[in-house]
């Protein structure tokens, strides 16, 4: 999963069942340069997404779907793609021609990000996808910054704790062989600074996991 560069990196799954719905998001669309994959139906258009392996073929950084479609409706895409642990992230708007608040809400609770009515106008198509993208891009960004921190977590504990743990061996056995009081009330010093430390870094690596 890419960070969204330019809009020239976009890709938008269209689902769309007429085909001069079609021609219009290609006039309105193309010459920002969306990379546009349009699916006939519900079913088609998650069959689009299951075919996607990130690689060659990219998951969509927006869905635009209608609502009334054959075999799988906009409303059923709209439950399918939030109930899936990955497609979930991806921003959908709805656009169609049913203008009324009852259809307006049915979409939204079905998972819906945005909805628009058709027929559609270009510079508020645009806008409304441009803001989706920014959507889009901070989830990536989150994700990614998530990844990170994971990694610098466990390579701390890997790095840290247990060379830690080690050493507070070694200042056991050292300990036994002290005879001196001094030395001895100052080893212990260090072992528990050592211990507090770690005591510190679990409670962390625990809360982010």
């Amino acid at each position: 999963m890419g960070i969204v560069r330019d809009f020239a990196t976009v890709s938008l799954l269209i689902i769309e069942d007429e085909e001069h719905a079609r021609s219009i998001y290609r006039a309105f669309l193309q010459p920002e340069r969306f990379r546009l994959f349009f699916a006939g139906n519900g079913k088609e258009g998650i069959q689009h997404l299951e075919s996607c392996d990130g690689i060659q073929l990219p998951l969509p950084d927006v869905i635009i779907s209608d609502i009334m479609m054959p075999e799988m409706d906009g409303i059923a895409v709209c439950r399918s793609l939030k109930a899936h642990p990955v497609w979930c992230h991806i921003p959908v708007l709805v656009a169609s021609v049913l203008s009324d608040n009852h259809n307006i809400a049915m979409a939204l609770d079905a998972g819906a990000d945005d909805y628009v009515t058709k027929p559609l106008g270009h510079i508020e198509l645009r806008a409304r996808i441009r803001s989706m993208i920014r959507q889009r891009r901070q989830y990536v960004l989150l994700e990614q910054s998530n990844v990170i921190k994971d990694n610098i977590l466990h390579m701390v504990a890997h790095d840290f704790v247990r060379p830690l743990d080690q050493m507070g061996s070694e200042l056991n056995r050292l300990e036994s062989n002290v005879t001196n009081r001094d030395e001895l009330d100052s080893l212990r010093d260090i072992m528990g600074r050592m211990q507090l430390s770690m005591d510190d870094l679990r409670a962390v690596l625990a809360a982010d996991n």
